[in-house]
């Protein structure tokens, strides 16, 4: 399956960047209750708690992040799980800045198998709005964060 979008993101490259480095941002962008670590500075080994219908899926997994340019990432996804099947995406998300605004850019492949391929099949609709609402919620998160910030030292310089 084949999914591809952008979004427009009100703040600093760099700060969308570091952000897709965090354990806590990366599962709040992952369907149903994640789990995330890193292990190392390109290794993050989490599981999925999900539900669908009356089947409960808990995936465990590896993702890892590899830089191909400075502001380009292939981000690889592999959970499995002897029962609930096999999950494999690799997403390439890019992160080019223009005038204070952010583009994040993202092409995907993502495969199934098992008992997720059957949940996943046909899907491919409801996976990309997905994919776009948790990009959305991280939009606000981070433009939430670069007001306060930019608050912060507007107060700052009004005391100084």
């Amino acid at each position: 399956m084949q999914l591809r979008g952008a979004i427009l993101i009100t703040c600093p490259a760099k700060r969308v960047l570091n952000a897709l480095h965090s354990p806590e941002v990366l599962a709040s962008l992952v369907p149903g209750e994640c789990e995330m670590v890193q292990t190392s500075a390109t290794e993050y080994p989490f599981t999925i708690r999900r539900k669908f219908g009356p089947v409960a899926l808990t995936l465990p997994g590896t993702l890892t992040i590899t830089p191909q340019t400075e502001d380009t990432y292939v981000f690889a996804l592999k959970a499995a799980h002897f029962l609930g099947g096999k999950i494999e995406m690799t997403m390439t998300i890019g992160v080019v800045a223009a005038q204070g605004v952010s583009r994040l850019g993202y092409e995907a492949e993502l495969e199934a198998s098992g008992l997720a391929g059957r949940i996943l099949d046909d899907r491919s609709d409801q996976i990309e709005a997905g994919i776009e609402a948790r990009l959305n919620r991280l939009k606000k998160r981070l433009e939430k964060g670069d007001k306060r910030s930019a608050t912060a030292k507007m107060k700052a310089d009004a005391r100084a």
